[in-house]
């Protein structure tokens, strides 16, 4: 009999997508899959939709929890599928046809715990990098090995971040504090999976492209919206003090590895920082000086301005200007 693939779908005021991301989960070649949508707290008819589809299609199972962010639906989600692998599927992305039927044979080929494959940017179709190299093949990895060739992922790409484009042996899925990814809006793709390829004692990794990532020009990530600028970067801020702490377990923590973390978070706060500056709520900014202040200059980002030098920064950065004024913490 086929294995049992799980497929969980966190979906949060869905109603615009919902139906037509089941309807392509149904098409897949490969039938022994359950679906779980995870709906968290809707106010729209997210609800409605998705039980009208469980009941035209049984493999469809619908649970409803408290609005708790995406990755805690995720989790919810996994821990009451039953497949003997799990996948996450946004409810405005969508697989290819043959996804789970070529993962599946990946599966039985390597037998490891993690699967990672690539994206696509929909409707641009602009690919995911490979992942290592060049290589076309797929490349096995073991635990002895993730020192080299798997953590440091983590801090030179941003690949290894999206949960989507991983398939997750059940027994490798073991999340020990469900609560901390409680309201994670930004980055929270990055904790779940940081948890994930610790957990795991080996990876396989191949270079077809499996997932389509709407790109969605409205989200909450590219707003100018200063409450959640600041929302995101505090939830930045917890996720990449936790990455420190990974390093450190990895025993990754080298000089040359902090320095490139250091600079990847200074490049993501001058972000922030540069969308503060743009946003349309003047006057909140204005009359939040010294909170945003304090928020900018948390203490993973004094550490970072500590430990490298002005030279090191990039003068090519689009963010460049921002960057400097948080280094020489003229802000």
């Amino acid at each position: 009999m086929e294995d049992l693939v799980s497929i969980i779908i966190p979906a949060y005021n869905a109603e615009k997508f919902i139906g037509e991301c089941l309807e392509k989960v149904l098409e897949q070649d490969y039938e022994n899959i359950e679906v779980v949508v995870m709906n968290d707290g809707s106010s729209d008819s997210t609800l409605e939709i998705a039980t009208r589809y469980s009941k035209i299609d049984s493999r469809i199972k619908v649970y409803s929890q408290e609005n708790s962010g995406s990755s805690v639906a995720r989790i919810n989600g996994a821990m009451k599928s039953n497949g003997k692998y799990i996948l996450f599927l946004d409810s405005d992305d969508f697989f290819m046809k043959d996804a789970i039927s070529k993962l599946v044979n990946v599966a039985h080929k390597y037998d490891t715990d993690l699967i990672k494959f690539r994206l696509q940017r929909y409707p641009e179709c602009t690919l995911q990098p490979l992942i290592i190299g060049n290589k076309e093949e797929d490349v096995v990895v073991y635990k002895e090995e993730f020192k080299e060739k798997i953590y440091p992922l983590f801090i030179n790409t941003y690949n290894l971040n999206p949960n989507g484009t991983l398939m997750v042996k059940r027994s490798c899925f073991k999340i020990k504090d469900v609560e901390s990814y409680y309201k994670l809006r930004f980055a929270e793709d990055l904790k779940l999976s940081l948890e994930l390829f610790d957990n795991a004692l080996s990876v396989t990794i191949i270079s077809d492209v499996l997932y389509n990532y709407f790109t969605n020009y409205s989200s909450a990530t590219k707003s100018n919206n200063i409450d959640k600028i600041l929302y995101n970067m505090g939830n930045f801020i917890t996720v990449y003090s936790l990455m420190y702490k990974y390093l450190e377990k990895w025993k990754i923590d080298t000089e040359e590895n902090l320095k490139k973390l250091n600079l990847k978070v200074l490049r993501e706060i001058a972000t922030f920082y540069t969308k503060i500056k743009l946003s349309d709520d003047v006057e909140f900014i204005e009359n939040n000086k010294e909170k945003i202040k304090n928020m900018i200059y948390s203490d993973i980002v004094l550490n970072a301005i500590d430990s490298v030098n002005e030279e090191d920064l990039d003068k090519n950065d689009k963010y460049y200007n921002s960057l400097i004024a948080i280094y020489k913490k003229s802000i």
